[in-house]
């Protein structure tokens, strides 16, 4: 299938995998869409992975498993709750929805939005994050479109320390 369809699947099955250790990706498609991944965050995955998943015009699902997956003593899974962790990852939601206007599928659109709504409200509250800008709190509101996703969004806005 393609990219936006793989995706818009991933969403609404709830199976949002970021790792890149996932995946295998054609050179071509890293270098013609000029995708690298960005430097001096924690969670680069979640940053690059649905880039490069959008950009794809091929993905092809294989049960068969080609990685060894070996956990670091020191590695952000590892590690404690870090609020630069968090940080990241709002900002990482906050620069993902600047992708949302070349998505063409109208529910892709949709469920990408929720998601990092979703995912900038998760790491607001795991993190106890204060003091979010003003633009990631517009856009958590206006990306949230259940109803207790905006309930929380409007919490957020209203008083972070609740």
């Amino acid at each position: 299938m393609i990219g936006e369809e793989f995706f818009l699947a991933s969403l609404k099955s709830d199976r949002t995998y970021a790792p890149v250790w996932l995946n295998i990706y054609r050179r071509s498609l890293l270098t013609e869409n000029n995708i690298i991944f960005k430097e001096g965050i924690h969670h680069e995955d979640e940053e690059f992975t649905p880039r490069i998943i959008l950009k794809a015009n091929l993905i092809s699902i294989y049960n068969k498993e080609f990685y060894v997956y070996v956990q670091r003593e020191n590695s952000i899974t590892n590690t404690k709750l870090n609020k630069k962790n968090g940080l990241d990852m709002i900002n990482i939601c906050y620069d993902l929805n600047s992708i949302i206007s070349e998505i063409k599928n109208r529910k892709l659109k949709i469920y990408f939005k929720e998601y990092l709504a979703f995912m900038s409200i998760k790491s607001i509250y795991k993190y106890k994050i204060i003091g979010v800008k003003k633009e990631i709190k517009k856009m958590i509101f206006k990306n949230s479109k259940s109803f207790k996703l905006k309930i929380k969004s409007l919490i957020i806005i209203l008083n972070e320390n609740y």
